[in-house]
């Protein structure tokens, strides 16, 4: 059985410290002490506490906050246990509450970093997802969500739109299908915008699809690590007139332009803000995966993404809240005060 264990996520931001309480959702305003003594206490071992700190704290004062802390505990603020409406598991089946579709074994474009390897995945066969197989991931995914109403495909590759019939046979399966299963599907396509053709921005739109469109901010910056796939050549222009064609006609449907930052820009800011400048609203930029090349990042660089997601939080405030320039969604900002990030950023540690 898969279980969400109580934990906490520490974290500071300029000069206040935050515990989020993960199972709860509950933000938690420390100090720096309390910070410390939660690197080591989990409710249980105040010994231990006191074995590392006594020497350099007050005793009292150690016994007063972990009281506190017991408090906390003893009401469910802190470690909490996995609430039920997140249980993972109907009897004795997992329940899968999502699908992400490898439609397309194959991509138009040979981004350096690509975790697909181009598209491949590191084998030697580049192909396309038949039907068939599309048809019976969704009955899987609608035999094993148990009683979940709402079920999530995400059609991804490689670059999806390379299997464009497919995905259009797929979604129109999942339509005919869903109201006889009480199911509510949110349909995603992720894609590098190199196929985005006017008919494909009408069917998404009119099928009411998620988009996630990927570039990488700055012009320079995208072109050096999203170059055509065979020939080399730049793809920026190309694939930015195609997003900003495509999210001028979502009309409140949901997207996000992604884009991936490395070694190489750390700053990576500036490419939110290039992208913000583009006239894209809802905007995320995540950290490359990897383990080699000049691109993968390291140790060194922490403290200046730390820094650089400080930088990017006080802009992001100050079009919030002065309604100056062009306000921007970022996503990993995005969170409910009162009911806590989303699953989804609880078990990734973000938001």
């Amino acid at each position: 059985m898969l279980e969400l264990k109580p934990m906490i996520h520490k974290f500071r931001m300029k000069d206040t410290y935050y515990c989020l309480d993960v199972n709860s959702g509950i933000i938690h305003v420390i100090d720096e002490l309390i910070d410390r003594v939660l690197d080591i206490y989990d409710g249980t071992n105040r010994d231990a506490v006191h074995a590392v700190l006594d020497s350099s704290e007050d005793v009292v004062e150690l016994n007063e906050i972990m009281d506190e802390l017991d408090e906390l505990i003893a009401a469910e603020q802190l470690f909490a246990p996995m609430s039920q409406e997140f249980k993972l598991v109907v009897g004795e089946k997992p329940v899968v509450k999502a699908l992400c579709l490898n439609i397309a074994h194959d991509c138009n474009l040979a981004c350096k970093y690509c975790f697909a390897s181009q598209g491949d995945y590191g084998g030697v066969k580049r192909e396309l997802m038949s039907f068939d197989v599309a048809k019976r991931a969704v009955d899987f995914l609608i035999e094993m969500s148990g009683p979940r109403q709402h079920c999530e495909i995400d059609f991804f590759g490689g670059e999806p739109l390379l299997n464009w019939d497919v995905v259009k046979q797929t979604v129109e399966y999942i339509e005919s299908i869903q109201t006889q299963h009480n199911k509510i599907f949110k349909l995603t396509l992720t894609t590098n915008g190199m196929l985005l053709t006017q008919d494909k921005i009408d069917y998404v739109n009119e099928h009411k699809m998620s988009l996630v469109l990927s570039l990488d901010g700055r012009e320079d910056v995208h072109n050096a690590m999203r170059p055509v796939a065979g020939s080399g050549t730049e793809s920026y222009k190309f694939i930015a007139k195609n997003l900003i064609n495509a999210v001028k006609q979502r009309h409140g449907l949901e997207y996000y332009v992604r884009g991936t930052y490395t070694h190489k820009n750390l700053d990576f800011t500036k490419d939110v803000m290039a992208m913000s400048d583009l006239g894209f609203e809802h905007l995320s930029m995540e950290p490359v995966v990897g383990e080699e090349g000049d691109y993968v990042l390291r140790e060194e660089d922490w403290p200046m993404l730390e820094k650089e997601y400080e930088a990017l939080a006080d802009i992001y405030l100050q079009r919030q809240i002065d309604g100056w320039g062009e306000k921007f969604n970022f996503f990993h900002f995005r969170m409910d005060l009162y009911r806590g990030p989303c699953m989804a950023k609880r078990l990734r540690g973000c938001g």
